[in-house]
């Protein structure tokens, strides 16, 4: 569907529709009289095509497709001019000629024009004519037309600014005449009706001797002095804009004056362009008529467009020369002007520089000029405070390359903003509100957080720059102690743990045994200062833990949905986080030399450790039955872990072996704490197991025993805790395995276990489950003597034939017939062995599967696993008859 117009902007297109077709018959007319030589009719059909730019009616994107049309148009005038003055020296008389167009808009254009050919040809006349004409367009005050013709007289203009020193060089001031009565009776001219133009002939030159090459050619000064005194008029006709018409259309009317922002800033690019145009010259004449003109016209849309047009248009060089003059202009604008926008530009604009050098007090001078603008601006909101002083950190990260200085820097920027928040009386900041959004932004520079992926360096240069380097975001975080402050005072539990979540992802997933310099090491009261104070949301909901004597879990009067996913995820990279804290590449044991590593070091190391251990329990109970359930087997992960590592380092330390029962016995303490108050009964059994064989590889003396207590807490659980049939017949098995693989050397210990997996397996609900698990504890009657020869003892051939006995009493064939396979299968392990017993029962076994698959047929795999059975079984000797698998 076609989009409907206003019918306003229908006038505006019928309006300009007019307009064009118009510019197209002058403009054909004025090329034709070109073309046979008859300058006085085109100038007028020229006049004629240039009083369509008079009207008031258009928009401004309608008024510069306007402004385009004509101009084209005049290039072929200008180029017909330039050719036939190139032979004739008369063309001051024609600059005195157009004079008398009779209305002041076409004049002004056509004076522009001639006056272009005029310096073109007369070199030496360009510094009278361009101070001509830049006064002769004060003439036109209506802001949209005055914008257009002063853009025009600039853009026509910029090949043929003089661009030189002169011969002493020296720097005059800038004088720019008021209007004149001329000018401004001629101004009075603009509102008259249309009318065809009237050209007269005349000798009156531009020089009273009539001498054309006479004058002065001009220097870099005069080109200055005629950008500056455009650039005034034309940001007093753009600002003039704002305050024309009603006041309902003021948002219409910043619109189009953000539309119209460029033809002002092309002044600011033309005195850039300048090549003669030195620091000491912009420092003395260029910034302050920049600066004098942008603060005096009060206007925030000019102001903040034209400073930041500043920074982006001019040299680093001259911003380091000027930037006391520059700042103390911020803190002079408008009250609703960004100054954020614009002290940013700047910061960044210098932080971004690669061949200039930047004085050492930069940071200092930024630090103390956004002070004095933030005193100075009572209106400024907080968001925009914090902004700035982002811009500050980044500017520290990137330009400042000493370790120490840097983090100096960085922290006196965050002493700043703390203060700023607490004088604005900002009592909490809230993750979800726009000041949230900024400060979570504002709180992740400091580590250079703000990007998806991180360089070790900055700029390809070898500064290192510890917050991009993913080793050091924990140390770093904990010596920015304003950072600390910084959260604990200000941000919601929300935005503090949103922040701690992003440092923490960071760390983890860009680790690797490389980015930990042995100085970024954590000391034991450094990583308990981490946990209580800046993890906090994470370990307990609050922001701050407060260790409690004693095992007991505290709730803390909160109510934790513990099954939502987003507290699941949390919690469990906390978990991933306090393994990685305990990395012996993380820890710091407070050897004197951090590079190398002695044999007292690394005992100090596994006692540093084994205390932060401690702290970490200590510190975690804090977070309720709901949380501790996904950080406590992290604890006993790493306990276990620790206790190989003593065993080890045997041989260096005397006490080695006291030092692990006391880590078997936190290892118990914290997995009965779980089972009591994390209600997880089937990890708590795991956690108990994993103990038992960590115990049986440590080599303590009564490791025995240790596996043994272990188990039989895990039975203990498996008997009072675990109901779910399916749940009890894998941890069964996990019980079975368990035993097996820890190895007992004492029967007394040894024996009781198996026999209690025997009898928990004849308890299983399901016939199946029984035959299976009775399977699996077949196995633990193999007798090991002290030459590690295995024999079979009498009680495995018992376990056999009650599986036998289990599977003849289904009802079901065809899992009858599959447990038969899955029997004989099992007793191929112990074919081996030579025992007649078990001969005689895997022929037993083929002959009741041989009759039962004349009723039932085997599944696919099972006819597969059967038959490869058979085929082993003849491979050692057995004589077996069978019958071809169907």
């Amino acid at each position: 569907m076609p989009q409907v117009m206003s019918p306003t902007e229908e006038a505006n297109d019928k309006l300009l529709d007019e307009s064009l077709s118009s510019i197209k018959v002058q403009s054909f007319h004025m090329k034709c009289c070109l073309d046979k030589g008859k300058l006085m009719e085109a100038l007028k059909h020229a006049s004629n095509m240039l009083s369509e730019l008079r009207t008031s009616l258009l928009s401004p994107r309608s008024y510069y497709e306007l402004y385009m049309a004509v101009t084209d148009q005049l290039r072929h005038l200008e180029m017909y001019l330039v050719d036939e003055f190139q032979r004739d020296n008369k063309i001051f008389e024609l600059y005195e000629l157009v004079q008398y167009a009779g209305n002041i808009v076409p004049r002004l254009y056509l004076l522009i024009s001639v006056g272009l050919v005029y310096m073109k040809t007369s070199p030496s006349c360009r510094k009278e004519i361009l101070r001509d004409l830049v006064e002769m367009c004060r003439g036109v005050q209506h802001p949209l037309r005055g914008l257009f013709l002063r853009n025009y007289l600039l853009q026509t203009c910029r090949h043929v600014l003089p661009d030189e020193l002169g011969e002493n060089g020296l720097i005059s001031e800038l004088t720019l005449g008021p209007m004149t009565d001329e000018d401004k009776s001629t101004n009075n001219n603009e509102g008259e009706t249309p009318k065809e133009t009237q050209f007269v002939g005349t000798n009156v030159g531009l020089h009273p001797n009539g001498d054309p090459k006479a004058g002065d050619p001009g220097t870099v000064m005069d080109s200055i002095e005629f950008v500056l005194a455009n650039f005034a008029e034309m940001n007093k006709l753009w600002v003039r804009m704002q305050h024309l018409g009603h006041t309902r259309d003021r948002e219409r009317r910043e619109k189009e004056r953000l539309e119209l922002r460029l033809l002002v800033g092309t002044n600011l690019v033309r005195l850039s362009q300048l090549e003669s145009v030195d620091i000491k010259l912009y420092t003395c004449v260029v910034l302050p008529g920049i600066l004098e003109q942008v603060v005096s016209c009060k206007d925030a849309i000019a102001q903040e467009y034209l400073m930041e047009s500043l920074i982006q248009v001019f040299p680093d060089e001259f911003h380091l020369a000027t930037l006391s003059p520059f700042l103390n202009s911020c803190a002079e604008l408008a009250l609703d002007v960004k100054v954020k926008n614009i002290i940013i530009a700047l910061v960044d604009r210098l932080a971004a520089s690669h061949d200039v050098t930047l004085p050492d007090d930069l940071f200092d001078i930024f630090s103390r000029q956004i002070s004095h603008i933030i005193a100075s601006r009572t209106t400024i909101s907080i968001e925009d405070i914090i902004t700035m002083q982002g811009s500050l950190i980044n500017f520290s990260l990137k330009k400042i390359s000493d370790e120490k200085q840097r983090e100096e820097s960085i922290n006196a920027v965050l002493a700043a903003t703390l203060k700023a928040i607490q004088d604005m009386h900002v009592v909490t900041i809230n993750l979800r509100s726009n000041l949230g959004k900024e400060m979570f932004r504002f709180l992740k520079l400091p580590f250079n957080l703000s990007n998806s992926s991180l360089a070790s360096s900055i700029d390809g240069s070898n500064v290192p720059v510890t917050g991009s380097e993913y080793g050091g975001l924990i140390k770093m975080s904990l010596k920015l102690t304003n950072y600390k402050e910084l959260l604990k005072s200000c941000a919601d539990i929300e935005l503090h743990k949103q922040i701690i979540l992003t440092l923490i992802n960071a760390t983890l997933e860009n680790y690797s045994e490389d980015s930990i310099r042995p100085s970024e090491r954590l000391s034991l009261s450094e990583i308990e200062t981490f946990l209580t104070q800046l993890c906090a949301p994470l370990v307990n909901g609050t922001n701050q833990v407060q260790i409690t004597k004693g095992d007991l879990v505290p709730e803390n009067g909160q109510v934790v949905d513990d099954q939502d996913e987003d507290f699941v995820d949390e919690q469990l990279l906390l978990s991933r986080f306090i393994h990685f804290l305990l990395l012996p590449q993380c820890i710091d044991s407070g050897s004197e030399d951090k590079a190398t590593d002695s044999d007292a070091d690394s005992i100090n190391l596994l006692d540093t450790t084994y205390l932060a251990l401690n702290s970490a329990r200590k510190i975690l109970t804090t977070g309720g039955a709901s949380r501790i359930r996904y950080t406590y087997p992290s604890l006993v992960f790493e306990a276990l872990q620790l206790s190989l590592r003593y065993t080890k380092l045997k041989e260096l330390d005397a006490k080695w072996e006291k030092k692990c029962q006391k880590i078997y016995q936190y290892a118990n303490q914290m997995i009965m704490t779980l089972l009591k108050e994390g209600n997880c009964p089937e990890l708590c059994l795991r956690l108990f197991l994993e103990a038992a064989l960590n115990s049986a590889k440590s080599g303590v003396s009564d490791r025995e025993s240790i596996s043994y207590e272990f188990i039989s807490q895990a039975f203990a659980i498996y008997e009072e805790e675990i109901s779910d049939s399916k749940e009890q017949t894998l941890c069964l098995m996990l019980i079975i395995c368990t035993v097996k693989n820890v190895r007992f050397e004492n029967m007394d210990n040894y024996s009781p276990l198996r026999t209690q997996c025997c009898l928990n397996c004849g308890k299983l609900v399901k016939k199946s489950d029984q035959c299976r698990a009775i399977l699996a504890a077949s196995a633990l009657f193999i007798r090991t003597d002290e030459n590690s020869v295995e024999s079979l003892e009498p009680e495995i051939v018992k376990c056999f034939r009650k599986c036998v006995k289990i599977s003849s009493s289904l009802l079901d064939n065809a899992l009858q017939l599959q447990l038969y396979v899955e029997i004989l299968s099992h007793l191929t392990l112990y074919v081996k062995y030579s025992n007649t017993d078990i001969n005689d029962l895997i022929g037993q076994l083929v002959s009741q599967i041989n009759e039962r698959r004349q009723e039932a047929a085997l599944p696919e795999l099972m006819a597969a696993q059967y038959n490869n059975t058979l085929i082993f079984l003849k491979k050692n000797g057995l004589d077996i008859a069978t019958i071809d698998a169907q």
